[in-house]
């Protein structure tokens, strides 16, 4: 019988730390998170598609936002898109464009590029300073940089 007890308490015990290792993963400080994910919460304006500039003034700068519950949100210059991401390691991300308003604008043609590229299975990322780039496969696919 005495066994049985100590093999409860050890149990409560661990249930216990355990409960609270958990819940201070959880209140994490942002500068923590950021370290795991840097670009986080952060609003990053589009510099460039498949290496090509973008240089024309928009009625509403193209960016994209990562949060800090997997989603990913931001504007084509026209509409506005969505979607989801998940970093996987310090190089490797997975993101997953769910779809967008549908707003006919005066000018679609960067709306078009930028969703076709956002489309394009992004695998990869990398930071360089304030610079955000994502590729695919076949290379560098957007740039950003922190608004």
């Amino acid at each position: 019988m005495q066994i049985k007890n100590n093999l409860l308490f050890i149990g409560l015990v661990i249930f216990i730390i355990s409960s609270f290792c958990i819940g201070c993963a959880n209140d994490l400080p942002k500068s923590s998170k950021q370290s795991v994910n840097p670009f986080i919460e952060q609003s990053w304006q589009l510099t460039a598609i498949h290496g090509t500039p973008i240089d024309s003034p928009y009625l509403k700068t193209p960016f994209i936002v990562f949060d800090t519950s997997g989603r990913i949100l931001g504007s084509f210059s026209c509409n506005n898109f969505f979607g989801t991401y998940m970093i996987l390691n310090k190089k490797k991300i997975d993101i997953s464009y769910t779809g967008s308003t549908k707003m006919l604008c005066s000018e679609m043609a960067l709306e078009k590029k930028f969703a076709s590229a956002l489309k394009s299975e992004i695998s990869r990322y990398r930071m360089e300073d304030d610079t955000l780039v994502l590729f695919n496969k076949n290379g560098e696919v957007l740039r950003f940089k922190k608004e």
